[in-house]
């Protein structure tokens, strides 16, 4: 069984007692720690220490990120650029290491758990007002940096949770909670799976059942109403049940956001929604779909970027519309 694997991310000069504590922590929890200094990264000969620490971070379930009161080392591409001597200056801006750990993760969606040193965090505050005043000189920090980083973080949407710590001990408590609380919110994600796919089943049956329901009204109504009249009555009920089912598929999000994409497109072609039933009801994949639409190039590329979507929307539908147990939309006014 595959293990989690955890990244720590921070500077290791004055952090190494955290991150032994931190290694030790996690394995005692059954995940993979992987820290450069224990041999989890996998250094490559065609690529530089720091990108095989970002290509490292890729590959792991999670980010602990510690920020103490070191900025760190430059990233290589920057120290290409600059001096040592610049490099250490309180208000010299530059990407360091642990920065790009960060950002790597953050671009990938990575779950990022971020602890601040409880004294960095205090002197946050005093910069903020102080923002402007280069001769300020700060006593826990050694560059800006650190806080334009803790900026960042704070900035984003989601995935910025800070947490403030003074010993080993609030990173791991807290981490615990975390972690219970994640597996927790799994747990229920696959019982309400599992009841999800329970109500899909007895749809299905509804529906079974509701066309059993017609095929027999229609039946009765054969038999009890003259043949000319009882045709008409089941063509008209049929045909207003089909347009009620393409109405509403008429609005679905994904069928209304190909169409108004195309609209908006100079000289663009716009696919019906019976185009786009059609295609549907005789495609497998959601790539298979768009090009059986004749979806426009560009629209199909702003989906496909959101292939999670995408994939799901597609699913979706065709969970919907082309359930083998619904009658197909055939004969639809467009």
């Amino acid at each position: 069984m595959a293990r989690l694997r955890i990244f720590v991310s921070s500077t290791y000069y004055d952090l190494r007692h955290i991150r032994s504590s931190m290694e030790s922590f996690l394995e005692g929890m059954g995940y993979e720690a992987v820290l450069f200094e224990s041999g989890g990264i996998a250094f490559h000969h065609d690529m530089t220490l720091a990108d095989a620490c970002y290509a490292e971070v890729q590959t792991c379930h999670m980010l602990v990120l510690v920020i103490g009161g070191r900025y760190g080392s430059a990233d290589e591409k920057r120290k290409e650029q600059a001096s040592e001597e610049v490099i250490e200056k309180m208000y010299s801006a530059y990407n360091s290491v642990t920065k790009r750990e960060y950002e790597t993760a953050r671009d990938k969606n990575i779950p990022i758990f971020i602890f601040v040193d409880k004294n960095v965090r205090s002197e946050y505050e005093t910069f903020k007002s102080n923002r402007e005043n280069k001769t300020v000189r700060y006593a826990h920090v050694d560059s800006v940096n650190i806080f334009l980083l803790l900026d960042d973080i704070i900035n984003q949407s989601y995935n910025n949770f800070v947490k403030e710590f003074e010993k080993f001990e609030d990173i791991s408590s807290w981490l615990k909670e975390q972690w219970a609380g994640i597996y927790s919110d799994l747990l229920m994600s696959r019982r309400d799976h599992a009841a999800i796919k329970s109500m899909a089943d007895r749809l299905a049956e509804l529906s079974e059942l509701t066309n059993s329901m017609k095929s027999y009204t229609e039946t009765i109504m054969k038999k009890v109403l003259p043949p000319e009249s009882a045709s008409a009555a089941i063509d008209i009920e049929s045909k207003r049940d089909l347009n009620r089912k393409m109405l509403r598929f008429m609005k679905e999000p994904m069928i209304t956001y190909i169409q108004n994409s195309c609209r908006v497109m100079e000289g663009g072609f716009v696919p019906t929604a019976l185009d786009l039933y059609h295609a549907l009801d005789a495609s497998d994949s959601a790539s298979e779909f768009m090009t059986r639409a004749n979806v426009p190039t560009p629209v199909l590329t702003s989906l496909l970027s959101r292939s999670n979507d995408l994939h799901s929307g597609f699913n979706s539908l065709k969970e919907s519309y082309c359930n083998p147990y619904l009658e197909p939309l055939k004969g639809v006014a467009e």
